[in-house]
Order: structure tokens, then C-alpha cells, then sequence
């Protein structure tokens, strides 16, 4: 079992219940949403946006695809990472209050904060998942 499954097992079992979660997209709409956006999402992006984007818990909200109403839809993220000045080489995964937390091509995760990039990084979206989304449950 690869990290990343490790952490979307762990991150499913804390999973909360509200009550309309969000759908899972099939990868399909994945090449979609990555063709409409003019991104390439890292392979552990995909897996992800697959595996787990129905996952709520505590007050991070990852980025979703399959409701374009929703405030956390992707490309509504992605304009909101763009309108303040975002890198074209990122890929905003998670908004938090005018923050990005955001994956690199090598499948790094970034916290872009809204004076841009920061220090804060992690090596994979496994730890970042496993550090801060379930760390500061």
C-alpha cells in the first residue's frame, strides 16, 4: 500500500458525515476539469480527486469537481488562486480563507498565502494530508 493510500484510508476513517457529501468524479471528468483549467494534475492529485474528494472533516475543504455551484468546485478555486496572482506552475487544491495550499508538477504540496508563496511545504500530498488535514483535526 502506497502512502498516499495509507493516508486516504486513514483521512476515509475520520471522514464526517453531512448531509449532502459531495460525488466522486470518475476520471473522466478529472480529464475534463484539467482540460477546461489548462492544468496537468500530478498523478497523486488524480487518485485523490478519485478516492477521496467526498471526504469531509474538521475545517479544511479540498477542492471538488463534480458540483460547479459548489465554492469549493475546482475551478472556482482556481480563479480565486489566479485573481491573487497564483503561480501558473501550481495547482491550488485546498482554499482556506484566502490561502491556497497547492501541489507542484514533482507532486509537492505548497502554502501559497495571499502575500504569495510561503516557506511551508511538504513532501507529498500523503503527508500534507496525514500532517494538516488530519493532524489539525
Amino acid at each position: 500500500m502506497s502512502d498516499l493510500d495509507k493516508a486516504i484510508a486513514a483521512l476515509r476513517a475520520k471522514n464526517e458525515p453531512v448531509p449532502v457529501p459531495p460525488k466522486l468524479p470518475d476520471v473522466a471528468l478529472v480529464e475534463r476539469i484539467e482540460r477546461s483549467s489548462g492544468l496537468t494534475f500530478p498523478p497523486d492529485l488524480v487518485r485523490y480527486f478519485v478516492c477521496a474528494s467526498d471526504v469531509t472533516l474538521a475545517t479544511y475543504e479540498p477542492a471538488t469537481l463534480t458540483d460547479p455551484d459548489s465554492h469549493t468546485f475546482f475551478l472556482t478555486v482556481l480563479d480565486n488562486f489566479r485573481a491573487i496572482g497564483g503561480g501558473a506552475d501550481l495547482v491550488p487544491f485546498c482554499e482556506d480563507n484566502g490561502d491556497f495550499f497547492c501541489i507542484d508538477a514533482s507532486g509537492r504540496v505548497i502554502f501559497w498565502d495571499h502575500n504569495g508563496v510561503s516557506e511551508e511545504a511538504w513532501n507529498s500530498l500523503a503527508d500534507w494530508i496525514e500532517q494538516v488535514w488530519i493532524g489539525e483535526a
